[in-house]
């Protein structure tokens, strides 16, 4: 109620908003969702990244209606005085964008080739597909060779400006520029060439009379700079929601300082394990001993403010009240939406056989373990086949693996699927195999559709999600064989199949956004 007759504002952080965004943005915009549901609050997401499109697409793709009216600020934007609250123009037709120079369409192509152009032997213009605006115009001298990177934004003015160093094609320098008639420059970056990822060296903002006011060496810096014009309003109150983000955490540090932020509620919500990945891998879960992970300092660091830590489980709460010693922890798991609830569920239409795993194709997801536990299966059922629902750096391996195993029958790799919800209403289970979570947001989604879950006991999420013998079923860490059996016995055992499904949708209330 304080908060709310301040006028308080609760700030999400993000790094950026991309079209198809993953199941970590998603949860945490669902959460979003609720408090400006449930407390009629102000709902700002902050993004970092530089970004030159509007949000629509991302926001119909994550199906968040209620954050429609949300407000969205973005660092760049706001340095080079961009405005997204307006509607974009129309886009302008290209070639006569152009005059009198010769713009040829490319071939089966939306985008335009100018040759002749005096230093840069050809322009190569980028349109977008579906709205055919300009996108980004790329410049090359007589031998092909890209010089300068043009970026033009959504409302139709050059955004950004990347200059390349020929040999390498590595980007020497940006500059941003403003919004307005002048198109001056906003942003100066420079990075340093010489490493394999880009790496800023230096960022200068630039007011419109050219002189630099603000000057950072890295963008941890930029970002506490930007947070403190946006929370300087004393009258009001902010609740900042960290979410783990690696740039914010100089932020949460910087607010240990007497007079910075005191307006400002400062959270962190632990997503994952955070026991250091590599150690995870190896098989070590001793959350006792183990070295905490670089994203998770403010669990031990003094100098790092943060009121009130936020975990999605009892069980990592216990652990980290343990270890720590905290006494600023909160459990608050993520909410299921009503909207995506299907209506109806049919226990008994399913494929007696069809087995699923969805997740990307990647270390953590342990798939080579569910391969294995698989070959098992179908040594008791050849008829039993598996589907790999996802995408990753792993695919090529796993396929060889699955060849390597005679397998190619039996398990299927089905890549990125957009109907996920036919998926589950066939599927006579799901199978996780993870060696860490945080808070699987597909086994709620398997579960919704009466799909039970075959899951391995892993840290942390899937015993709060998973009761087995009630919506799943439940196995030891890195069992294989029980693993399989409890496969087999979904597949052989029809009243078993029916009892789990049957028991998926009572077990979700808990989940509901009234609950949490």
């Amino acid at each position: 109620q304080a908060f709310t007759r301040r006028n308080g504002t609760i700030y999400c952080l993000f790094d950026g908003l991309p079209d198809f965004p993953d199941g970590l943005k998603i949860s945490a915009l669902r959460r979003a969702e609720l408090f400006h549901t449930y407390l009629s609050t102000d709902i700002c997401i902050l993004t970092h990244l530089y970004q030159n499109t509007l949000f629509e697409l991302f926001v119909e793709n994550c199906k968040l209606k209620r954050l429609s009216q949300a407000t969205y600020m973005n660092m760049y934007d706001a340095f080079q005085g961009i405005n997204r609250n307006r509607l974009p123009p129309a886009p302008v037709d290209i070639p006569s964008y152009f005059g009198k120079r010769r713009v040829i369409p490319v071939p089966g192509k939306p985008d335009y080739v100018i040759t002749n152009t005096g230093k840069a032997g050809t322009l190569y213009l980028v349109v977008d597909p579906k709205n055919k605006k300009l996108r980004a115009i790329e410049h090359m001298d007589k031998k092909g060779r890209r010089f300068q990177r043009d970026f033009y934004d959504t409302y139709g003015f050059l955004s950004r400006s990347d200059f390349l160093d020929i040999a390498t094609e590595k980007i020497k320098y940006s500059t941003f520029h403003r919004a307005d008639a002048t198109k001056s420059i906003a942003i100066r970056e420079e990075y340093d060439t010489t490493k394999d990822k880009q790496t800023l060296k230096k960022m200068q903002l630039i007011d419109v009379s050219g002189r630099v006011y603000a000057e950072f060496t890295n963008y941890r810096d930029a970002i506490a700079y930007w947070m403190s014009l946006i929370t300087q309003d004393q009258q009001k109150t902010f609740i900042v929601f960290g979410d783990n983000r690696e740039e914010y955490l100089h932020l949460f540090k910087e607010a240990r300082v007497p007079g910075k932020y005191e307006n400002c509620i400062l959270l962190q919500i632990i997503h994952n394990n955070t026991i250091g990945v590599e150690y995870l891998m190896n098989g070590d879960d001793d959350y006792l001993t183990l070295p905490t992970g670089e994203l998770y300092n403010f669990l031990y660091d003094l100098n790092v403010r943060c009121d009130e830590i936020i975990t999605l489980t009892n069980r990592q709460k216990a652990h980290l009240a343990e270890r720590y010693g905290l006494n600023n922890l909160s459990v608050v798991a993520h909410a299921f939406p009503k909207e995506d609830l299907p209506e109806t569920v049919h226990p008994a239409t399913y494929d007696p056989y069809m087995v699923i795993h969805v997740g990307r194709l990647a270390d953590q997801k342990c798939h080579e373990q569910a391969i294995e536990a698989f070959k098992r299966v179908v040594r008791v059922l050849p008829q039993a086949h598996l589907h790999f629902y996802g995408v990753g750096p792993l695919g090529n391996r796993l396929l060889q693996r699955v060849q390597q195993e005679g397998l190619q029958r039996n398990i299927r790799f089905e890549g990125f699927h957009t109907n996920m919800a036919e998926v589950y209403d066939k599927a006579a289970c799901m199978l996780v195999t993870s060696v860490f979570e945080g808070f699987s947001l597909v086994n709620l989604e398997a579960i919704s559709h009466g799909c039970p879950v075959v899951s391995v006991d892993c840290d942390y999420g899937q015993a709060a999600m998973i009761e087995d013998g009630v919506n799943g079923l439940i196995s030891p860490l890195g069992d294989v064989g029980a693993l399989a059996q409890n496969v087999i016995r979904i597949l052989t055992d029809r009243e078993l199949r029916i009892r789990l499904s049957e028991g998926c949708r009572p077990s979700m209330e808990k989940f509901s956004e009234a609950v949490i």
